[in-house]
């Protein structure tokens, strides 16, 4: 099998970033004041999740073209590859039995917790409305510090295995594969998600 190690590394806490409008740069960002509960919040961060996956997988295609027209398909390699001498194409040009994609994501237990500080700061107990909150993220908490520390100290944080949380956690990995998996690879096969280790320490 060959299963690009690493196709690259997708940052998850920044596509909330870029629904929120704070990544102007990549994501003209959600219409925030339309986003009245949870699940359209939800909803709109996956309008974030394809752009994403578009911009991942036009970098795969794009860098497995490349390595594909190189002569040999990476020769020495595929001479161990399964199926690459019988089809008679190196793994960079499709030869191997299984040609899946792998794309490593950083930040799931960030993302988790923000979005569950923000179901309940925002949604449940109605502490801020969601412009509110964009504004003081974009003030990097200026002026807020009791907010900010009701935010970091009040809620669950994912790896105290508390079950609301870690649905969270599921549901993004989830959502995210299979928005990621309705695209093809250069070489066939599907798009996999790997998780680089993160480090977390529990509140």
């Amino acid at each position: 099998a060959q299963m690009g190690s690493v196709e690259g590394f997708i940052n998850l806490p920044k596509i909330l970033r870029m629904t929120l409008g704070l990544e102007p740069t990549l994501y003209s960002g959600a219409e925030l004041e339309a986003i009245e509960s949870y699940d359209s919040l939800w909803s709109a961060m996956e309008d974030a999740m394809e752009i994403v996956a578009d911009h991942a997988h036009t970098n795969s295609l794009a860098r497995d073209k490349q390595a594909a027209e190189d002569p040999g398909g990476n020769l020495c390699a595929s001479l161990v590859v399964n199926d690459c001498i019988e089809n008679t194409l190196g793994y960079t040009q499709g030869g191997a039995r299984y040609n899946h994609c792998n794309w490593d994501i950083i930040g799931l237990a960030n993302l988790a917790d923000s979005m569950t500080t923000i179901q309940r700061l925002v949604f449940e107990e109605k502490e801020l409305t969601l412009p509110q909150l964009v504004s003081i993220l974009e003030s990097d908490w200026e002026g807020h510090e009791v907010m900010r520390s009701l935010a970091v100290n009040r809620h669950s944080h994912f790896g105290n295995d508390e079950e609301g949380i870690d649905d969270t956690a599921s549901r993004i990995i989830e959502v995210f594969s299979g928005i990621m998996k309705r695209r093809t690879p250069f070489r066939g096969g599907e798009y996999i998600l790997g998780r680089s280790e993160e480090r977390r320490v529990g509140k």
